[in-house]
């Protein structure tokens, strides 16, 4: 999967399932905070991943 595509498909895992908990279990919160934050760590990782490429360098042309 594309980097940024990965948090995505977390999220769905975990929170699909979980809107059909009801609000006032006690399960819910801290699925969700735990669920948002791996959430947010695949971001922060493929954010890293992809922003930082260095810039291309002038390429030769090929002869003819």
């Amino acid at each position: 999967m594309s980097g940024f595509l990965t948090p995505f498909a977390v999220a769905a895992r975990w929170a699909v399932p979980l809107a059909g908990v009801r609000p006032g279990r006690a399960v819910a919160l801290p699925v969700a905070a735990a669920g948002l934050l791996v959430v947010l760590v695949l971001l922060a990782r493929a954010w890293r991943g992809n922003g930082r490429a260095p810039p291309l360098g002038p390429r030769p042309l090929p002869e003819g």
